[in-house]
């Protein structure tokens, strides 16, 4: 009697052909998906941290409303139930800290870095917050350049988009409530307006 071998394919397996031809139709889409997966990661970063800014706006009102004073600390606004948690970004190291530090600031304008809060983008700074008012703002340090556009875009927007030299984008954004100069280098500092008296 004689046995016949079954040669059939399968028993054989995958050829390398075959893998080589499945690993690269995994590596096609996921390099079609990793950009969009980032995206999606420093999309949720900016709103994270449009969000923290609209809460912490919230606070620190309703502190003044209170106290008819502005927090110096985020420990005034945790006391007081008004904050659940510390600010903190995930952004660049923004944290809330008092006068001339990173985070939310009470100080005067002149202590902003990077100029004055233009809160209509008129190109003037006097009617929206007038020389030594008070004003609370948070500072995000080591910010690169695409997160500081995509928070000014979120905060305030195209038309508060600092576009007004000749060439386009210089890297600087001093129209809004966020304002950065990043035209001498990147990472920079980005300082986001919450309020002012």
């Amino acid at each position: 009697m004689q046995v016949i071998k079954n040669t059939t394919r399968a028993n054989k397996g995958f050829t390398l052909v075959e893998m080589i031809g499945v690993l690269a139709i995994i590596a096609t889409i996921a390099g079609a998906l990793l950009p969009r997966v980032f995206q999606a990661i420093t999309d949720s970063q900016v709103n994270s941290v449009a969000q923290s800014v609209r809460g912490l706006k919230g606070a620190v009102s309703e502190f003044y409303a209170e106290n008819n004073a502005f927090p110096a600390t985020d420990t005034a606004l945790l006391a007081a139930g008004l904050l659940e948690k510390p600010f903190a970004s995930p952004i660049g190291t923004g944290t809330y800290n008092a006068a001339a530090s990173d985070g939310l600031d009470l100080a005067t304008l002149a202590n902003i870095d990077g100029g004055n809060f233009d809160l209509s983008g008129d190109g003037t700074t006097t009617v929206e917050t007038p020389s030594g008012a008070e004003i609370v703002y948070v500072a995000l340090a080591d910010v690169n350049q695409a997160d500081a556009e995509a928070i000014n875009d979120v905060l305030d927007g195209d038309t508060l988009d600092d576009a007004s030299d000749a060439g386009g984008d210089d890297g600087a954004d001093e129209l809004g409530r966020v304002i950065y100069n990043g035209s001498v280098a990147f990472p920079t500092t980005v300082y986001i307006y919450v309020a002012h008296r």
